[in-house]
This record gives C-alpha cells, sequence and structure tokens, in this order.
C-alpha cells in the first residue's frame, strides 16, 4: 500500500509546466527615496473586461518576472500598500520585454503612529465551498472563549460541556490552522476569542482535506499581523462570579522575520447543578429514580503562543510556531438520592463528590512553503507534534439514609484517578500546480499518527481494616494506537461560467486498541476510498448556483472504545465498545449564492446517509443503575435546507441572520431499547450589530433559538438565549471599552429527555449563564492593519482553506 501511495506521487509530479511562450521582466522603485519596493503586487491585465492574465509580487530587491503570455496588448497594474496605484500599457510582440525601473509614488495621506487602516470587513462571506466567519465584528464574544464565540457562528451550536455541533451533527472535525491538535480535544474553552482571526467551515470538503468528521471541518485560523513594524494588544476583562480574561499579544515584523507571541489567562467560577427523575415500568412493580446535584465549578486556563515567520527568498518561506496551554478545573457537587418502588420511598443517600482535574498540552509546528515562479503555484510541507496529557481525581463520600431519615450502613469513601497521555504526529505534503486554460492540478499525502493511553485506578475505604483497597474489578489501562496514510489527487477548471473539480483519496488506517490489564488486543484495519465533486454555474452577475458530493468518515475515540466503566457515578456508568466500527457518510449538497447591493443571500439543500452509526446508547437494570454504552445502528438519514442573509438596510445597521431546518430518521432492529425513531427540528441566530455616534460606538444584539431536536431514544427540549453588547472607542479607536451582560433572561440550560416503552428519564442541566462584564482593549505599537486585501502575506500563514 506505502508503495501504491508512493507511485501516485511520483506519477503526480511528472506533469510539468507549460512553455513560457513571452516574458516580462522588471523593477518597481520608489520615486522620492529611488529604492527598491517590495511585496508590490504586478498583474496582467486584458484591456477589454480587465481579466486577470497573470500576476506575481515583486522581491526583496524590487525585481519581478512574468512569463508563459502569449502575444497582444495588455494592462499592467501595480498595487502596494502606501503607494498611489499604477497603470501601464504593454505590447508583447518578442520573447522577452524589460520594462526597466517602474517608478511608484506615495499616497497624499500620511500614516500616524497608532492608526488604523481598515477597510469594512465582512464579519460573514460565503463561497462555493465554505463560510469564512470574522469573530473581531462580534462584540458579544470578544472578551469571552472561541467556544462561546463558536456559539454565534451561523450553523455551529456548543452544549453545555463544549461538545461542538454543526447543522445539528456533532461529528465535526476541529482544525488549528488547518492541522490536527491536542488544544481541540476539550482546551478550546481556554482560547481566547480575540486569537481567532478566522473561522472556516466546510460542510462538503474536497477530497484534499482530512474525510473525518460526519458535518464537516471548522478551522480556526490564528491571528498574525501582516505590516513590518512593532506592534500589539492588550485585553482585560472582569465580569460578575469571579470572571477574569486577560490577553497580550505582541508582533514584530521586518524585512525577513515576522515574529509573534501571546499570552492568555482565563479565570471562570460558577454553579452547575444538575436535576434527574427517570421512572421504569417492570409490569407488577415499578420503580422511581430522583437525583437532585447542586456544585460549584471553577476553571483556570493559561494559553501561550510563540513563533517566526523566516522568508527566504521571495519564492520561499519557513514557519515554526509553538503553543502550550495548563488548565485546571475544580468541580465540587452535593448530590441526594431517593429510590421509590411502587410509589413509596425506599430509602436516599447523599453523595459528595470533589473532582479536580489537570491539564496540559504543548504544539510544535513547522511549516515550509516554496511558490512556483510564473505564478504556477506552490508546494507546502507541514510537520506538527502534539503532545497532551490530563489528571482527572475524584474523591467522593456516600451515606445511605432509611425513609424515617436514619443513617444506616458505614459511610463509603472512594477515591479515582484516572489519567490519560495523547501524541499526535502529523506530516503533511500539498503540491498545487496552475495550468493552462485555468485548469488546476492539485495532489499530496498526508500521515498521521496518533496514540492515546488511559489509566483507571479506583480504591475504597475497607471498613474492617480503615485502610483503602484497590478496586481490582474497575482499575485498568486502556491504549490505542491509530495510524493514517492518505493519498490525495484533485483536477479542476473553470471556464467562463461553470467551474468543476473531482478528487479522489485513499487511505489506509491501522488501528489497535489494547486493553493491558487484561491482555486483550482489538485489531481494526480498513482500507477506504473517499471520492468528491464540486461544481458552481454563474446564471449571472454575483448570482451562482454550487452542486457537491463528498464521501466521509467518523472513527471511534479511545473513549469510545475502552470496555472498562467509568464509576465517577455508580448510578450512571459509562462504557465504551472495543468492536465499534467507523461510520461512512455520503453527503450532498445544493446550494444559490446571490448578492444585492443591502443583501448577500445563500440557501443549501443538504443530505447526508450514514452507515454504521457511532450512537449512544442508554441501558436501565433492575437494581436501580443505567449505563451509556456506544454501538453500531444500521443507518441514519439527515436532510435539512440552510438560509444565511447579511441585510443592511442603512449604513449603521446590520444583520446576520441564519436558519436551519433539518430532519433526522434512525433506522436499527437489532439494538435493544432503539426504535427508529424519526423528527424534524429548526434552530434561528440573529446577530444584529449597530455602528453609532460616527463609528465610535457599537451596540450589539445577539440572539437565538433551537426547537427540539431527536435522538436515538428521546428529545432534546428547546433551547434559547440573548445577549448584549456595548462597545465605545476612545483616542483614534486605540482604547475601547465594552460592557456585556450574557444571557439577558437566564434561559440557556439543556434538557433531554429518554422516552420508550418501559423506561422514561428527564434529566436538566442548569449552570451559571447570566453574567454582567467589563471589558477593555488597548492597542499599541506603529500601525495596524485589521484587513489587508492587497497586502501580500511574506508566507507561514498556517495551512488554511
Amino acid at each position: 500500500m506505502r508503495l501504491f501511495f508512493t507511485s501516485v506521487l511520483l506519477l503526480c509530479t511528472l506533469v510539468g509546466l507549460s512553455q513560457a511562450k513571452v516574458e516580462i521582466s522588471g523593477s518597481v522603485i520608489d520615486s522620492t527615496t529611488q529604492k527598491p519596493i517590495e511585496f508590490v503586487k504586478v498583474v496582467v491585465l486584458q484591456p477589454s473586461d480587465s481579466a486577470v492574465v497573470k500576476g506575481a509580487y515583486t522581491n526583496a530587491t524590487g525585481n519581478f518576472l512574468l512569463s508563459g503570455l502569449s502575444s497582444g496588448n495588455y494592462l499592467l497594474q501595480f498595487t502596494a500598500f502606501d503607494y498611489e496605484l499604477k497603470y501601464q500599457a504593454i505590447q508583447l510582440s518578442s520573447k522577452k520585454l524589460s520594462l526597466g525601473a517602474v517608478v511608484l509614488t506615495k499616497s497624499d495621506y500620511v500614516l500616524k503612529e497608532g492608526v488604523d487602516i481598515v477597510y469594512e470587513a465582512k464579519v460573514l462571506e460565503t463561497s462555493i465551498d465554505k463560510k469564512v466567519y470574522d469573530p473581531s465584528q462580534d462584540l458579544s464574544t470578544q472578551a469571552g472563549t472561541v467556544t462561546e464565540m463558536l456559539n454565534n457562528v451561523p450553523s455551529i451550536e456548543v452544549d453545555q460541556d463544549g461538545n461542538i455541533s454543526l447543522r445539528g451533527n456533532q461529528n465535526v472535525t476541529i482544525l488549528i490552522d488547518g492541522l490536527p491538535s491536542n488544544l481541540t480535544a476539550d482546551n478550546l474553552s481556554s482560547l481566547p476569542a480575540s486569537s481567532i482571526e478566522r473561522v472556516e467551515i466546510v460542510t462538503n470538503p474536497s477530497a484534499k482535506y482530512d474525510p473525518d468528521g460526519t458535518a464537516g471541518i471548522i478551522n480556526l485560523v490564528l491571528k498574525k499581523n501582516k505590516l513590518r513594524g512593532m506592534n500589539g494588544t492588550v485585553n482585560a476583562t472582569a465580569g460578575t462570579g469571579n470572571q477574569y480574561n486577560l490577553n497580550v499579544s505582541v508582533n514584530a515584523r521586518t524585512e525577513k522575520f515576522n515574529v509573534f507571541a501571546s499570552y492568555g489567562l482565563r479565570h471562570y467560577q460558577g454553579y452547575r447543578n444538575h436535576f434527574s427523575e427517570w421512572f421504569r415500568d417492570m409490569g407488577d412493580t415499578n420503580s422511581y429514580l430522583l437525583q437532585e446535584r447542586q456544585g460549584t465549578d471553577l476553571n483556570v486556563n493559561h494559553t501561550a503562543r510563540f513563533g517566526v515567520d523566516y522568508t527566504l527568498n521571495a519564492q520561499q518561506t519557513l514557519s515554526f510556531s509553538a503553543t502550550g496551554n495548563m488548565g485546571e478545573r475544580d468541580r465540587y457537587g452535593n448530590q441526594f438520592n431517593y429510590q421509590y418502588f411502587n410509589d413509596d420511598l425506599e430509602y436516599y443517600w447523599n453523595r459528595e463528590a470533589y473532582d479536580p482535574r489537570n491539564r496540559s498540552s504543548l504544539d510544535l509546528s513547522m511549516n515550509y512553503i516554496y511558490k512556483f515562479k510564473e505564478d504556477a503555484g506552490d508546494l507546502k510541507i507541514a510537520a506538527n507534534q502534539s503532545w497532551g496529557q490530563s489528571e482527572n481525581s475524584g474523591e467522593y463520600i456516600q451515606q445511605y439514609y432509611t425513609d424515617m431519615d436514619e443513617a444506616y450502613g458505614a459511610t463509603a469513601y472512594q477515591n479515582i484517578e484516572n489519567l490519560s497521555s495523547n501524541g499526535l504526529t502529523t506530516l503533511a505534503l500539498d503540491v498545487t500546480r496552475n495550468l493552462k486554460k485555468k485548469k488546476k492540478l492539485e495532489y499530496g499525502s498526508k500521515f498521521i499518527l496518533n496514540s492515546n493511553d488511559q489509566t483507571a485506578y479506583s480504591e475504597s475505604l475497607d471498613t474492617l481494616s480503615m485502610m483503602f483497597m484497590p478496586d481490582t474489578n474497575i482499575n485498568n489501562q486502556f491504549i490505542v494506537n491509530q495510524n493514517v496514510f492518505a493519498a490525495y489527487g484533485i483536477y479542476g477548471q473553470q471556464l467562463e461560467k461553470l467551474g468543476y473539480q473531482v478528487g479522489l483519496r485513499l487511505e489506509q488506517a491501522l488501528i489497535n486498541p489494547r486493553l493491558l490489564t487484561t491482555n486483550e488486543n482489538f485489531q481494526n484495519d480498513y482500507f477506504s476510498f473517499f471520492p468528491s465533486a464540486h461544481v458552481s454555474y454563474k446564471l449571472k452577475k454575483n448570482y451562482e448556483v454550487t452542486a457537491s458530493y463528498s464521501r466521509r468518515i467518523n472513527r471511534p475515540n479511545s473513549r469510545n472504545l475502552n470496555p472498562f466503566p467509568s464509576y465517577s457515578d455508580p448510578l450512571n456508568l459509562r462504557v465504551g465498545n472495543p468492536a465499534l466500527n467507523p461510520e461512512y457518510i455520503n453527503s450532498y449538497e445544493l446550494g444559490v449564492l446571490k448578492d444585492w447591493k443591502k443583501l448577500n443571500f445563500s440557501s443549501t439543500a443538504y443530505f447526508r446517509h450514514t452507515t454504521d452509526v457511532i450512537q449512544r446508547i442508554k441501558e436501565f437494570y433492575d437494581d436501580g443503575t443505567s449505563a451509556v454504552r456506544f454501538v453500531n445502528l444500521s443507518e441514519n438519514y439527515n436532510y435539512g435546507l440552510e438560509l444565511v442573509g447579511v441585510y443592511k438596510p442603512f449604513k449603521i445597521w446590520k444583520n446576520i441572520i441564519s436558519f436551519n431546518a433539518y430532519g433526522t430518521q434512525y433506522k436499527d432492529n437489532s439494538v435493544q431499547n432503539v426504535t427508529n425513531n424519526a423528527g424534524f427540528s429548526w434552530n434561528v441566530k440573529l446577530n444584529s450589530t449597530f455602528d453609532l455616534f460616527k463609528n465610535t460606538t457599537t451596540l450589539q444584539v445577539t440572539t437565538s433559538y433551537v426547537a427540539k431536536r431527536i435522538t436515538a431514544q428521546g428529545y432534546i427540549q428547546p433551547k434559547r438565549g440573548i445577549d448584549l453588547a456595548l462597545n465605545r472607542r476612545f483616542f483614534d479607536k486605540k482604547l475601547t471599552l465594552g460592557i456585556q451582560l450574557q444571557d439577558v433572561f437566564n434561559n440557556k440550560g439543556f434538557v433531554i429527555w429518554i422516552d420508550q416503552p418501559d423506561v422514561q428519564q428527564y434529566s436538566e442541566f442548569k449552570w451559571q449563564s447570566r453574567r454582567l462584564l467589563f471589558n477593555v482593549s488597548y492597542k499599541f505599537g506603529k500601525l495596524e492593519m485589521s484587513k489587508g486585501k492587497d497586502m501580500p502575506s511574506s508566507g507561514g500563514e498556517g495551512f488554511d482553506f
């Protein structure tokens, strides 16, 4: 199989460049200093319709070279930041044309220290294959975390445990700068939203990208400044419920180097309560269990990032970055449990729990970019090493009482310690070749080596010896090695109105779960192919129709596979299944993009068919306990319609409106307590922004509603929420003061029903969601560009989409 992948890559590299016909060379200099200007964009245009023919950037000595052109008349466009735009007509007849020195003149305006050069950025942009969200336009999350920010993005939802859903589906792949990371596991709440430059949502990725994730890919692109000089930002937040955030970022760029560093601190404290009741009918008897838990939740996280980009020359860039995270979470809860039989209270008990957790992660990334001459494409090599570890402890005290409130039996003491370590190595090669007649060929390979080690230890107090003894039936060590080797190829072309792209990805997965405690090995190796196809057609200006297809996969993780139960709550166990198979998804989409003067609108109809569906199933037992286990259901159908619009009726008022309606159907006749459940749900989000007082004050209202959702065994109740934010900018917008009120009506929570023929369960989760926050932000340094459309990057921007 490795020989096959090597052959594919060697075959692809035999594709050559088209032979050059005419060559243009020259240099660009400053009109005053007569010095060369680097990073000038030189574009060859057709005089008739300004269509782009070729393009290049000047190098460090101000020189540029354009080749592969046909004879004829053209128009050259020279664009550089802080310089006036210049055009020059040329006629190509010989093989070479030397323009000599092209002189650019400085713009009339003068840049002052600390001034922002900005254009009106779009908070949401929609293209053929993805949506791009700009979090800097979202005031309600600028003082928050990445997970809070994602909850405001169209199509995305985040539940009470930080689980992320895309179009109602939690099987979504989270990437940072285009690569997998241990930060995406459960540490996204430690990243400040202000560290994200943009969020890219790809619901039907091409064969170039990892096929993991039923719903698609969410790529978080971290910030880097693109202008020379030193600048930075300090952001601090304080709020009710002992919430404090601090984020500091600094960037320094020279001709050859770009150095960036940041530090983020998050301190979050609040209550976290849980209420549950379940009823079971066993014919001649029935049982009823009531659980009430009140507790506190403390989160403290530190995140630091450092990186360097080095521009070797105009064609080559080398980048290095390191991101580290350390966090602790302390949860304390006091839970009362009441057990009834035939409507009579039999007994009850109290369980006190203290659950501290410490976690850390480190990501090291090395990227290399080589840009082929004559705008013929590029070659990218990415290497990433990620380590993560966590220590989850638990101290529990339990006492039983009779229905007369009399304690009986000895007080039970239990200590639990779960250790987890994860190593993730990623090597990727991506090549893009721009061919004749707007054709493009992309190919590459990727290797992912993932190792996860989980150790669970439990001990209980022996009342006779008064010593803690190991719980041998619970203690275990579970290791999963998952290696994936992949190669892909994509071919596409853009015609006058029609664009198309077809691709194929081949993968060999080697999965080896090992239960060291019982000396059991489970081998699950499989070869998969993942075709993709994208088509777009422009009906008229600003009106486009798109269609796409992709095959995807969702692999079970280590928690899904570990067969040893988790006993943090003896009444509600959690058991994995080492025999789980991956689920395969066929995804289809049909979309329409239309732009008007005041409205940008997109609609997408989608359909997904999933086989071997990985699903959580809850089982209830006669002794009053229950367990969540994982099974493969036969199939699932998911279909829906998504509407997204950006509407700006007035210059000061902008709205982002998203609506998603979808149906779900589960089919399986082999798993007990699972019916062929089906249902329909919908959700809507509105983000409304008002720019007041000559764009110095911004008011924002964010609201969302999620209707009742169907699960394999029941449903999730509707949820809603409203957030308010107000910002005021001072001193040429260097200083910003803000105030936010999160969850105005204290509605945010989570309620789930399990409704089966002989069992019904109601569970409600509520946490401290209503908070009042005060924020201050200060920008310092020579210059900051919010969004530079024409400012070229020196590379090293991460492997985003």
